[in-house]
C-alpha cells in the first residue's frame, strides 16, 4: 500500500468526517463533521446561536481542545478568545454561519496545496503536537 493509500484509508475509518470514503476531506464534509456537531452540542437552548454561558458549559477549562485535546488549566473556561474572535456581527452569541465561515477560514488555512481538499496530512496538521487539540485561525488556540 502506497503512504498516501494508506493515509486515504485512515481518513476513511468509520465514523470519519469523510463520509464519501475517498481519502480526502471536501469543505461540506470538514462542515458537516465539525461545525455542525460543534452547534449542536454547546447550543444548550436550539436557538441557532452560541452564547458565552452555552460556551462556558460546553467546554472544558482551557479552550476548545477538540477531542482528545489537553486541557489547559492556566485558561479560563469559555473560550473567550474563541468567542470574540468568531462573533463577527458583536452581537454576543456566534449563530451557525458564523461558526461555518470560521471553519472555512480554518479549512482553506490547513489547505496547503489549495486543492479544495484536506488531506489526512493536512487535516492533522490542523492538530496540536501528540494529536491534541486543534490549531489554526478561528478556533482560539494557536
Amino acid at each position: 500500500m502506497t503512504l498516501s493509500a494508506a493515509a486515504g484509508s485512515a481518513l476513511a475509518q468509520p465514523g470519519s468526517i469523510d463520509t464519501n470514503n475517498d481519502g480526502k476531506l471536501s469543505l461540506p464534509e470538514f462542515l458537516a463533521g465539525r461545525a455542525t456537531p460543534m452547534m449542536q452540542r454547546m447550543d444548550a437552548n436550539k436557538d441557532g446561536k452560541i452564547t458565552q454561558v452555552e460556551m462556558q458549559s460546553a467546554m472544558p477549562a482551557g479552550g476548545p481542545g477538540g477531542a482528545g485535546g489537553a486541557e489547559r488549566p492556566n485558561r479560563p473556561r469559555g473560550g473567550g478568545g474563541f468567542m470574540t474572535r468568531m462573533d463577527t456581527n458583536k452581537d454576543g452569541a456566534i449563530a451557525k454561519a458564523e461558526l461555518d465561515a470560521a471553519q472555512t477560514t480554518q479549512f482553506k488555512a490547513a489547505d496547503a496545496d489549495h486543492n479544495g481538499f484536506l488531506s489526512l496530512t493536512e487535516f492533522q496538521s490542523m492538530r496540536g503536537p501528540g494529536g491534541g487539540g486543534r490549531r489554526g485561525q478561528g478556533d482560539g488556540q494557536q
